[in-house]
């Protein structure tokens, strides 16, 4: 089956009737034309319409009638009967066949379709073009066409005759071989010639025209040459004219076509950890996961790892300040324990003094296993190390509170719960009980295969940040948040004693102390969840390393300093009178 009648088609014929020119009317225009075996039309604008007449009906227009006439056609129409003319007078091109021509006015669209529409008409003296479904065996009575020149009837004529089948080549052309101008002329299969051709320009100075050879194709092998100098552009200085249906993309732009054609496209940037490859520009592609690129890239470049080493400035100043701090816990210590016996040591709570010291070195410690690369000794270590030992000193803490509120406050109010705090060892219970608690976080951690490894992230852009990850980061979690709350418990007991006598009084140095433990708190807090790069583990231990300066520098210090600078105030006489002087208040 051959293709169906199309809308425009239809529509033509409804205009124009079925009966083209079978009884032509009055003013109509007539073929100029040469009767043949084979007939070949021709579309040439003798006259040429300027712009489009107002029409009150559908009629075709009367080329004839316009005064303008086209050079142009003219020449045209003479070149058409020449050539019919020469092929006919050769006898070696189509012996024993004759050529014939129909050559049209197409002065405009309608006289364009008027011709198209003739031409199509089946028989000799018969002007009837037969409407069908099918027009595979519909045998018109041109059999190939030449024209029209303008782009708009041209394309209406080649819907129409696509639509009858028309062939552009005659089957004998394609076997037949002569001389022309001392060249011999032959064609293949395709009825292409063999012996290549000359590139034409043509040029039109108003109503006169030329041309020249500008360049030429051979075969054999196959070559175009072309004189780009004596090319002529209607453009402005002779440039070279665009003619792209888009203008090429940027650097790392992938290509979206529009439609079907792989010329026609919009630009659209690669985003972030994609890149462009040249060799497909339709589609950006993913970089690995060991690198990254930036937007509009096209090319991938290797993440930077970050960790923070060794011998960076911010190490060094932080393993000077850390270093310093452990000293001056160890430089204290040695201190208490040499003056173990003396008022200040006893009133801080005696071995508690110690258990205190002790868990802030090694909280310093654990301090120093953020430096460098995470490695399977170090991770580990991290967290439970300074979770624990910071639970042990505020524990501690928390017991010195309480043994000092009892004591002072509840003493001559509920004896039985001064002797039962003495009695049972008050202080071991409620420590033990308190670091048994933390104990108890970590192991829930390690049994659910918490353990802290390290693994490269790739979820920042450009970098591969080493860090220690674990599978139970949430557990991990509650270490921090029981410190918390076990420092906010402590707060309150050093509430209820803010009225003690001034060489027992603690809550001072026990607020001071918990207050830049808070502020650290939620500085870490607040930058963990902001800020990812070389510096996180720096800016961590800045943190512990505040609370870790607050609790020694608020409790042990003035302490220190008492003993080693002011020993007239550590002597049981000048305690005996703190506590006097308390009691005086209290009766008044």
């Amino acid at each position: 089956m051959g293709p169906s009648l199309p809308t425009l088609p239809w529509l033509l014929l409804l205009v124009l009737g079925q009966d083209v020119v079978q009884s032509q009317g009055p003013g109509l225009p007539s073929p100029l034309r040469l009767d043949g075996d084979h007939t070949i039309a021709g579309l040439f604008p003798i006259h040429r319409m300027r712009g489009y007449r107002k029409k009150t009906r559908p009629e075709v227009d009367v080329c004839e009638s316009i005064p303008e006439p086209s050079l142009h056609g003219y020449h045209l129409v003479q070149a058409m009967r020449f050539a019919v003319e020469e092929i006919n007078n050769a006898s070696n091109l189509l012996p024993g066949l004759t050529l014939g021509y129909e050559i049209y006015d197409t002065c405009s669209l309608s006289s364009t379709i008027y011709a198209t529409l003739s031409l199509l008409a089946q028989g000799k003296g018969r002007r009837h073009l037969a409407v069908a479904a099918n027009y595979t065996s519909y045998l018109p009575t041109a059999v190939a066409v030449i024209g029209p020149d303008a782009s708009e009837n041209a394309l209406t004529t080649a819907g129409l005759l696509g639509l009858f089948q028309v062939p552009e080549l005659l089957k004998e052309v394609k076997q037949v071989k002569f001389s022309l101008s001392g060249r011999e002329i032959h064609f293949d299969s395709f009825g292409d010639p063999l012996t290549g051709y000359d590139v034409v320009l043509w040029k039109w100075m108003g109503r006169a025209w030329s041309y020249s050879i500008i360049g030429s194709f051979d075969r054999n092998p196959d070559r175009l040459s072309i004189n780009w100098e004596r090319l002529l552009w209607h453009t402005e200085d002779n440039q070279v004219p665009v003619s792209v249906c888009s203008q090429e993309c940027g650097v790392g732009e992938q290509k979206v076509r529009h439609g079907i054609h792989r010329c026609c496209f919009h630009c659209v940037a690669c985003s972030a950890g994609t890149f462009l490859n040249k060799s497909n520009v339709y589609a950006c592609q993913e970089c690995r996961e060991d690198q990254w690129a930036p937007a509009r890239s096209e090319a991938c470049f290797s993440r930077v790892a970050v960790f923070l080493p060794w011998g960076d400035k911010i190490s060094l100043a932080l393993l000077v300040a850390i270093t310093l701090l452990l000293v001056l816990l160890l430089g204290t210590m040695a201190v208490f324990a040499q003056h173990r016996h003396t008022p200040v040591v006893r009133s801080a709570g005696g071995w508690l003094c110690f258990a205190m010291l002790a868990s802030l070195a090694c909280a310093s410690l654990s301090l120093y296993c953020y430096f460098g690369a995470p490695n399977r000794l170090s991770c580990p270590l991290r967290y439970p190390m300074y979770n624990l030992s910071l639970t042990i000193c505020l524990s501690c803490m928390l017991a010195r509170s309480v043994q000092i509120v009892i004591v002072f406050k509840w003493a001559s109010k509920v004896p039985r719960l001064y002797e039962a705090w003495r009695a049972r060892h008050g202080p071991l219970w409620l420590i033990g009980t308190v670091v048994a608690l933390q104990g108890l976080i970590l192991l829930l951690y390690l049994s659910h295969g918490g353990l802290s490894v390290p693994q490269k992230n790739y979820a920042f852009q450009g970098l591969v940040v080493l860090e220690c990850q674990s599978s139970c980061a949430l557990i991990l979690e509650f270490g921090p948040l029981y410190n918390g709350l076990l420092g906010l418990l402590c707060f309150a007991i050093c509430y209820i004693g803010k009225d003690l006598p001034n060489s027992y009084n603690e809550a001072k140095c026990i607020t001071g102390s918990l207050f830049l433990y808070f502020l650290s708190f939620l500085f870490y807090s607040t930058v963990l969840g902001m800020y990812h790069g070389k510096y996180l583990q720096a800016i961590i231990m800045a943190s512990h390393f505040t609370t870790l300066c607050g609790m020694f520098g608020n409790y042990f210090a003035p302490k220190a300093y008492v003993i080693l600078c002011r020993p007239e105030r550590n002597t049981n006489e000048h305690f005996q009178m703190s506590i006097q002087s308390y009691t005086q208040r209290g009766h008044e």
